[in-house]
């Protein structure tokens, strides 16, 4: 609803109900980082054939953070990556570092052919989903690094 107020501006009037985040009455409500997450994705069978097609040697998974979310987070990776039949080394591992820092690593020795590397096209696909992920390929050893969703 619209009424003419002081100098004949517009005047809105908003009635907001059962919101939990965004802008209220002029005020910004915070609920902090959004939770990320793999569950009810879906690969197409391209990506699939891809992510299984090249061997790949046991991955490790490291949490850059204890708090709940990047645990779980970093347990998605975990059950992916046994679904594909990647062998992987053990659950997540954590590492304490700043509260600033959510990420989650993914490592696994490096493929022949970068192209064709299960990682490199992991990391494809997650840029796809929306997330904040980076490949980082080495001699020895290919790393994906995620981080928040945009």
């Amino acid at each position: 609803m619209s009424d003419r107020g002081p100098k004949g501006v517009n005047v809105f009037t908003v009635n907001s109900y059962g919101q939990s985040g965004g802008v209220t009455a002029g005020q910004v409500i915070y609920q902090g980082r959004p939770r990320r997450g793999l569950l009810g994705r879906q690969v197409e069978l391209a990506t699939l054939t891809k992510l299984k097609a090249t061997a790949i040697e046991p991955v490790s998974i490291t949490a850059w953070n204890p708090d709940a979310e990047t645990q779980q987070f970093a347990r998605h990776f975990w059950d992916l990556a046994t679904q594909l039949g990647w062998p992987v080394k053990s659950l997540p591992n954590q590492t304490m570092c700043p509260d600033i820092l959510y990420g989650i690593s993914i490592r696994s020795r490096a493929a022949g052919v970068d192209v064709a590397d299960p990682l490199r096209v992991l990391a494809e696909w997650l840029a796809g989903q929306g997330f904040d992920v980076e490949f980082v390929p080495a001699a020895r050893e290919n790393e994906i690094v995620v981080g928040p969703q945009a």
